[in-house]
């Protein structure tokens, strides 16, 4: 079950997260105005969540994200952001968000952190969410792209 904050329609937290090199910034200062796929990764080490971002990294080289910027958001903090730059290179943005992902909406299910891509609108606007307690279930890729083609259809 999706929580509200999380629904087509709501408006994403504008949380604050940490860069690799240690600043705390805004959600909306990484994204610049621009629409995101964000994905929230379970943690650091997650080798499925780290497949996602490879597809969508190749997805934002091949134009087919659009102006979409990819975003992924660990658990942690700046040295966890670190180590998940090391896999997922630009276009792929990371942050740290701390303990977990609660800022954002997203739950424990007994001792899992939810993970999740959610797309949102230049106005941090929930367009497609995808949550799953297990991470190879946080990503649909055919979802993502519908939603992204959506906007620029509008």
């Amino acid at each position: 079950m999706s929580d509200p904050a999380l629904v087509p329609g709501a408006a994403l937290a504008d949380a604050k997260v940490t860069t690799s090199d240690g600043r705390i910034v805004a959600l909306s200062e990484l994204l610049g105005g621009n629409p995101a796929v964000i994905h929230f990764m379970r943690t650091a080490t997650c080798s499925a969540c780290m497949a996602h971002g490879k597809v969508l990294g190749k997805l934002a080289e091949q134009g087919r994200l659009g102006t979409a910027r990819v975003v992924f958001l660990t658990a942690g903090g700046a040295a966890d952001a670190a180590q998940v730059e090391k896999v997922l290179t630009p276009p792929v943005a990371v942050a740290a968000v701390g303990a977990d992902h609660s800022a954002f909406g997203l739950k424990r299910s007994g001792q899992f952190q939810q993970s999740a891509t959610i797309v949102v609108d230049s106005d941090m606007v929930v367009r497609q969410a995808t949550l799953a307690a297990m991470p190879h279930k946080s990503f649909d890729r055919v979802a993502t792209i519908a939603a992204i083609d959506g906007m620029a259809a509008a």
